[in-house]
């Protein structure tokens, strides 16, 4: 189950073989860095309440860092109102329990058979993930993932992207390629210019066989948000 949801270079990979998915609108109007205004995650969940949500039960989304099936930390909540929509805002300010490099939270050297480069070095990061929650509970109810796709391409179809929400205590620079995967390495074109703040990570998958996964920092995600319920 962890493989799954894990980010790493299998972040581009279709997650299906292990959870359900349910389609999620995408109505996202954000500015990423850091600013006076921090911004914020707007969407509609679609269907709600989702299949297997408890009849009765309201929802919350909250921001949390750490393993998905167990969160160490939340660093934001936002209400699911009635109808499916939530507001989640990315807090300007971030103080955590334990901090990492930028290409260890991604993961970015699991599987794969290069080293990127990092400059400078010595940055704080922070891999967060917006996980849906029945109030009142202490376990993630589902994993919400920032995908989108290219126009005419179906979710199934395995091309488009997934992106990451990554935070950095200052500007940094990540650049490698090479090929990652446990298994059928493909190949990976690395190029992150991560401005401090919040970043969006975005993993394009390519539309021709055998063509590279571009990983690039990118202004907002455009698509949609894919809820994925957890397994228990």
């Amino acid at each position: 189950m962890g493989a799954v949801i894990k980010p790493s270079a299998r972040a581009f990979e279709h997650p299906r073989r292990a959870l359900s998915r349910l389609l999620v609108p995408l109505l996202l109007g954000l500015g990423l860095g850091f600013s006076q205004t921090p911004p914020g995650l707007s969407a509609q969940l679609t269907p709600w309440p989702p299949p297997g949500w408890p009849e009765g039960r309201a929802g919350e989304v909250r921001l949390a860092l750490g393993n998905p099936l167990a969160p160490s930390e939340v660093l934001a909540k936002g209400a699911v109102a009635a109808d499916g929509r939530f507001t989640l805002a990315l807090p300007g300010s971030v103080s955590a329990k334990a901090y990492t490099t930028p290409e260890a939270a991604l993961q970015l050297l699991e599987g794969c058979d290069f080293l990127p480069t990092v400059s400078p070095g010595g940055v704080k990061a922070l891999l967060a993930h917006p996980l849906v929650y029945v109030s009142g509970e202490a376990r993630p109810w589902g994993f919400l993932a920032l995908r989108g796709y290219q126009p005419g391409n179906s979710p199934n179809s395995g091309t488009g992207s997934t992106t990451l929400l990554l935070w950095v205590d200052q500007a940094v620079s990540l650049k490698g390629s090479g090929k990652c995967g446990e298994a059928g390495k493909g190949p990976v074109n690395l190029d992150l210019r991560l401005s401090a703040g919040w970043n969006y990570v975005v993993f394009r998958a390519p539309q021709a066989a055998g063509a590279a996964v571009q990983v690039r920092a990118e202004p907002k995600p455009e698509g949609a948000f894919q809820l994925y319920p957890l397994q228990r």
